[in-house]
Order: structure tokens, then sequence, then C-alpha cells
């Protein structure tokens, strides 16, 4: 969904400029986390998200409450986190504050990925899922009785379970632990047992109808607005049961199983878009759902495409923190022997696709990090150059300065620039067509919005602005109206120039402007970049909206949308397209009125005070980003790459933690829940105290490595000793890790 209707009938915009922080000397650690499948493992991941939460709550305390002296009783982890966050500050001079803003879960790890979003939400506790798993997670009490049933284990209750542990964490006066302004995004994966017909264009025939499965259900959060509250309840209940109904235990999930009725005919349409616009007509309440893992157990890449988006008003580390509860060991050289039948069906039916996607997802963020590396390097072997040439183009009028800006960049770049333009073209057509589609909350899976998008290009050809060798006046004019996407790459850019301002170990002395400074800088920034990101929520322009339903709304696309008649629509509706184009156009031009001058004298003025060759170098960026444009575009276009900063990733495992356990072998036998195809804890509930207690001491000490750097036992050592003090009693079963532990500290 475009937007999210909330409980006050707001709305939540996609975009909304960061606030500033109330003191100039944080810098923010984000960390996007994204929670593997495993059944009864579920236990040992709640452990570790648990971990999450509370060096969430010490990290604002310490950071953006600034409490003089650490109010976490030793008992609490929060206390240990407290400390570490106190001596980093120490060596760093300045504090930091972990934000969790991105959670992306399947199956188990989807279950726990949604309690700890609502914990961070609204500021609860998640000690009613503790309670659930430790408690209620006996496979007698799972069991559908009377026996034998398929499947045997009972679905409607266990949502039952699963609703009343998130009943218990509403409140209605939510604290949330995520900094103002900034939205918490969850992705739960879900598998259509059924699936829905998703038409996919081709060469010959026009189209190709394909089968569609994957399901994944998206909240979002910010400040008190969103769908994590109360309302929602319900349907993070149901997300979370279909996300985990693993295939011949539990039973599939249906949304006619959600109670109460309003919340069950609610969230069709609120979370099932999709199956709305599908053609045939698809009804989400008829179908079922399954476990998510069947075809996404490694969710890396809804979190991974999450990032770039996220605005900030002070420096950023950005990490992706992943929780797998039974890695796999590396595999032994093959020896020669074909595998036998049943090996070979065990692996194409069920290993193989399952474990494959991980190594996809980690590519796909490696070739990120890869491009914003070539980015950074293209940009700084010409910098030198390029600030020669536009340094004294900084104080002239805007205009005149970016006009010579453009004219000296076509120049440099010779017949390079022709392409590049052709390029740029291209992208803005899709922007209008994606803009158009973002009106009429048209998915970008659905067929719909395939259509309007090949529309929207043969429209183009057919006007001169594609398919060209020259890019004539009209492409030009059309360029100039509708490239959202040049002024959102500019402001980034400079926001990218202005983070390196926050610390550079190269000149520890320089002069710098301070913090705070900084931050109002790149709000601003940031204030303009959702300006452009939003000039498409239309929902109070009627004209705008009207408009663009007469023309490609369900209805009139409907009759072509069927036979994918993409030729014979264009000839009814050439010509309510370019009265469209132009009413699109007007918006935009109002809306965006002088962006570029507003942009520049708001910076000018706002730098003013700066030293001297700060200011110039900032404004230089902005001024003469169409050389650093022109020659960059190309790495940029196949994804934005945010501020150029590269995103770290960091492991959770039993095989990454060593202060209990110093053999890698031994690590692997740590959990019971890896047991009987990972359904293990289930069977025991001394299996799922030692599970939860693991979860729990892996997670601080993974935690305070990542916060301190530091291997000592030090902080491993008082943080293990909070864990027995509060939560001893609810793992007394779990003996023989308990005098572990306590050898140990």
């Amino acid at each position: 969904m475009t937007e999210i209707e909330t409980e006050s009938s707001t709305r939540l915009r996609l975009c909304e400029a960061p606030e500033l922080p109330n003191d100039p000397d944080v810098k923010e650690h984000r960390l996007a986390l994204v929670c593997y499948g495993g059944v009864s493992l579920a236990i040992y991941m709640h452990g570790i998200t648990k971990e999450l939460e509370k060096l969430v709550r010490a990290s604002r305390a310490f950071a953006v409450d600034r409490v003089p002296n650490n109010p976490f009783p030793t008992s609490q982890t929060e206390h240990v986190y407290f400390d570490a966050l106190e001596r980093k500050a120490s060596v760093d001079g300045y504090r930091t504050l972990v934000t969790v803003d991105i959670i992306s879960g399947t199956s188990a790890g989807g279950i726990n990925g949604i309690y700890l979003a609502k914990a961070l939400a609204l500021g609860t506790s998640q000690e009613g899922l503790r309670d659930l798993w430790l408690r209620k997670g006996s496979i007698l009490r799972l069991y559908d009785w009377p026996l034998p049933r398929l499947p045997p284990l009972a679905g409607k209750r266990i949502l039952g379970w699963l609703q009343d542990a998130l009943e218990a964490m509403d409140t209605d006066t939510p604290a949330p632990l995520m900094p103002p302004g900034l939205t918490l995004d969850l992705f739960v994966t879900s598998t259509d047992a059924y699936g829905w017909n998703r038409p996919i264009p081709i060469r010959d025939p026009t189209f190709v109808t394909t089968p569609q499965y994957k399901v994944v259900w998206a909240f979002h959060q910010r400040d008190e607005v969103g769908n994590l509250g109360r309302r929602y309840t319900p349907a993070l209940a149901f997300a979370a049961r279909s996300t985990s109904s693993f295939p011949g235990a539990f039973p599939p999930a249906s949304i006619e199983d959600i109670e109460p009725e309003d919340a069950r005919r609610a969230f069709p349409h609120e979370f099932c878009r999709a199956y709305e616009l599908a053609r045939p007509r698809a009804q989400a309440s008829a179908t079922f759902f399954i476990d998510g893992g069947v075809l996404d157990n490694y969710p890396f890449r809804n979190a991974i495409r999450a990032i770039p988006a996220k605005p900030a008003a002070t420096e950023v580390e950005r990490s992706l923190l992943f929780i797998e509860p039974d890695p796999k060991l590396p595999l032994p050289p093959a020896d020669g022997y074909a595998p036998g039948f049943l090996g070979t069906i065990k692996a194409g039916t069920s290993k193989l696709p399952r474990q494959q996607p991980i190594a996809d997802s980690l590519d796909e963020l490696s070739e990120y990090n890869r491009r914003v590396r070539r980015v950074r390097q293209m940009i700084a072997a010409t910098t030198d150059q390029i600030r020669a040439a536009v340094d004294p183009l900084v104080d002239d009028p805007y205009q005149d300065a970016n006009r010579q800006a453009n004219e000296e960049a076509m120049q440099a770049a010779g017949p390079a620039f022709t392409a590049y333009l052709r390029l740029k073209i291209y992208t803005v057509v899709e922007g209008m067509a994606d803009g158009i589609c973002r009106i009429l909350d048209f998915p970008q899976e659905t067929a719909q919005a395939a259509f309007v998008r090949a529309v929207v290009l043969r429209w183009a050809e057919e006007r001169g602005l594609l398919g060209t060798v020259e890019v004539g006046e009209e492409a030009r004019r059309f360029l100039r109206t509708f490239d959202l996407g040049y002024g959102r790459r500019r402001l980034t850019f400079t926001i990218g120039r202005l983070n390196t301002y926050y610390r550079d170990p190269q000149q520890p002395e320089r002069v710098i402007p301070e913090r705070g400074q900084l931050n109002e800088a790149k709000v601003l920034l940031y204030r303009h970049l959702c300006e452009l990101r939003s000039i498409y929520d239309v929902e109070d322009n009627e004209q705008i909206r009207v408009g663009v339903e007469q023309v490609f709304g369900e209805s009139p696309i409907d009759d072509a949308l069927a036979g994918w008649d993409i030729e014979g629509f264009l000839k009814s509706n050439g010509q309510e397209i370019d009265r469209l184009r132009e009413l699109l156009g007007d918006h935009l031009e109002t809306g965006l009125s002088e962006f570029g001058d507003r942009v520049n004298a708001e910076l000018q003025d706002l730098t003013a005070g700066w030293p001297a060759e700060i200011r110039q170098d900032v404004l230089s960026h902005y001024i003469g980003f169409p050389y650093w444009d022109a020659i960059t575009f190309t790495a940029r276009a196949l994804s934005e790459v945010g501020e150029l900063d590269e995103v770290e990733v960091i492991r959770i495992s039993p095989l990454d933690t060593v202060k209990l356990v110093r053999q890698p072998e031994e690590r692997r036998e740590k959990l019971r829940g890896v047991a009987i195809h990972h359904f293990g804890a289930f069977f025991k509930m001394k299996w799922r105290q030692n599970d939860y207690l693991w979860g729990r001491l892996d997670g601080a000490e993974r935690l305070l490595a990542m916060i301190l750097a530091d291997t000592s036992d030090g902080s491993a050592k008082a943080a293990f000793r909070a864990i027995l003090e509060e939560d001893g009693k609810s793992v007394k079963g779990a003996k023989k890790l308990i005098s572990k532990v306590r050898a140990f500290i």
C-alpha cells in the first residue's frame, strides 16, 4: 500500500523530513533486522530480539533522555548496555543512539519480528510472547485433540494465543522507542497456497500469465501514526499466524479466522490490494496461507530495498543484522559419486531451494555496497577538476549559475552527454508512470501497474520523447518538468557531502562545522527531498485524482488490459494522455515552483556562518551537481544508493559467540530446537528454557561486541549475571546452562 489508514483516520505519508535531535552530539546506529524461519527455534530468536529491545531502550535513555546516571537496576541488561554506551561515548566524543527501523521476518522469525516491532512502536514489553513460548509452546498443548488429525496442530488456538499476547502490549499512552519522525517498517512474508494470476508483458505473445504465490504483509509506524497500534492487533496476529503455518504441521491460515468481524472485513482492502486488482479478480478471503519460509526463508530483500529511502537528521551508521539460528557448516568437497534417487528428490524439493536465496540476497547487498564505493570513487576522481570550474559560480544568481554549470557539464561530457540525457528521459517516463500508479494505488506487481508503464512508454515513443537520436526541445521541456529523480539525486548527493564533515580521521584537528549545524543542513535538504517524494500524494487534489482516474482507472483500462491491447488503448486515449501530461505537469510546476532557487537560497543562508572553505565546498557540490550527475548517473540508475553509506552486515548465530562455548563443534549442539526438523524445543519445557536462555546470552554477547568492538569478558559477565537475575526463575529447568554461566561469571 502507498498509504496506511491510521486509528485517527489520518494517513502515514511516504516521506516526512526527520526531526532535529535534542542533542546535536548524537550519532545514530540504525539496524535493519532480518529474522529467519526455524519453527521451535523461534524461542531462541525471541531471546535475541528481547535483548535488541533492551539495547534500544537503554540507548534511548542514554542518548535522547540524557539521564545523568544509569537509571536501570543491575539485574537488567539495560544497565550493562547503558554503561557500554557511556564508555563508547567517552572514546568517540559523541553519544550513539541505537535504533531498529527495519524488520523483515519469515515463519518463526516473522512472529518474533512482529512483537519486536510492536514493542518498539509503542514502548511496551514482550513478556507476553516469552510466556507464550515457554508455557504454551508444548507439543501437547499445540496438538488439535482428539488425534489423529491432519495437520495435527491447532491453528485457531495458536491464533488466539498470538492475539492475546499482542493485546497485552496495547497501551492508550504509547511511549515509542523510535526517534521522532523516523518510520519503523515491518515486512512479514507468507505464501498463498493457491496463488493469483499475474500477467507479465513479453514480446510474443504480448503477455504471459504466471501464478504469484509470495505475499508480504507490510506494516509501518511513525510516531503514533501507522498500523502497529491497537486497531491493527488482529491484523498483526493473523500475519504472525500465516507466516508460521508450517506445511503438514499447522493448518493453512484463512482471513476468515480473524476476529473481531470489523478487523476481518477491513483486512483484504488494507493489506491485499493486489488481489483486488487481479484478473480474474482474486478473493483474498477465499484463499489460504502457509508458511512464508516455503518461498522466502531468508527475507533480506525487503530490508535491503527499504534502506535507501530512510531520512536522517544526524550522522548515521547503518548495519544489517540477521539472526541465523541453525547456520550450516561449510560443505565437504564433492566425492565424485552421483547422488542417489531419494537424495536427489530431497535436495530438489526442500533443501536447495530454501538455502540458495541467502546467497542471492547477500550478493544483492554486496552489489549495493560495491555501487556505493564505485560512485564514491568516481566522485573523488573528478572533485578537484569540477570544483575549479564551479567555485566561481556559487555566489552568482542561482539561475545563472545553474545554467552555466549545465552548459559546461554538457561540453565537458561531449557525445556521452546525449546518452546521459537519453537514459534520463527513459527513467523519467517510467517515473511519470510510477506516479500515476501511486495516485491510483496500483502496486508494482499488479497487471494494472505493468499496463500503465507499457502504455506510457509507448506514448512517449509516439510523441518523440523516446527512440530518437537527438534530444529535441520537447524532450528537454519534458525533463525540466518531470525529472524528479534529478532533484532527489542532487539533494542526496549534497547530503552525502555533508556527512563527510561529521568526522575526518585523516584531519581530526581541522576546523569543521558543529554537528548541530550539519544536522540543521541535513534536515533542510531532507525537507525538500520529501517535498519531491511526496509530490504525487494528491489525495486532496480532486482535479488530479479525477483526471488520472478517467484515463487509467480500473474501469477505463479493463477491456484493453484483458487483451493487453497497448496500441488500441493508446489510439483511443492518446489525446487524453496528452492532456493528463499537461495536468500533471502543471501540478508539478506549481508545487515545485522555483524549487532549485529555494533550496539554494536556504542553503546559502544556513551556511553563512560556517568556515569559508567548508561552505564553499558544500555549495559547490550543490551548484556543480550537473557535472557529477553526468558522470555517475549510469552507476546509480539501477537503484538508489541514498547518502552513499555502505551497509555492514552482522550475524547473530550459535556459531558466533565464544564466551561460554569455545569449540565450534560444541556450539552447534547448544540448541535443542534444531532436533526433529526444528520442532525439538516444543517437546520439553527444559529444552525451551535452554534455547530461550541461549538466545538472551548470545544476543547480549553479540550486541555488546557491536557496541564496543570489545572481546573482553567484563561486560559479558555483567550482562550474563543480569540475565540470570532477571529470568532465572523462568529458565530454572536449564540447569546445565545455568551452571555454565555461573562458572563463567
